[in-house]
């Protein structure tokens, strides 16, 4: 499981949330989501994202923080990581789920 940390202090007080992921992220960017102009150009890299995720544990925005290199990779990446990506929300201090950030990379890879 991969876990992201986001702190915050209000009033003295510190709250650390995490948000874990409910699923495989390798699973997420597979060679069927490799863009075909990608593969024929012959274009490999790694994009680096960071996905705002909601209450329900549902990625609702992906953008590229490090980009590939290559604009239909790092383009593939948000698409694939919002169609699969599925967390176990973070929860405050109370217990109550909240929003939260997720970053990783994909590494792009011609299939051989």
């Amino acid at each position: 499981m991969v876990s992201a940390r986001r702190g915050w202090s209000r009033a003295g007080l510190v709250a650390v949330l995490f948000l874990t992921t409910a699923g495989a992220p390798g699973n997420w960017a597979t060679t069927n989501g490799y863009p075909k102009e990608a593969m024929r150009q012959h274009h490999e890299g790694t994009a680096t994202f960071v996905v705002e995720v909601n209450e329900a544990g549902r990625a609702d925005s992906c953008r590229i923080s490090v980009s590939s290199g290559w604009p239909e990779l790092d383009e593939a990446t948000c698409s694939e990581v919002i169609k699969r990506a599925k967390f176990k929300p973070a929860t405050d201090g109370n217990g109550k789920p909240t929003r939260g950030t997720y970053t990783s990379s994909v590494r792009w890879v011609l299939p051989r």
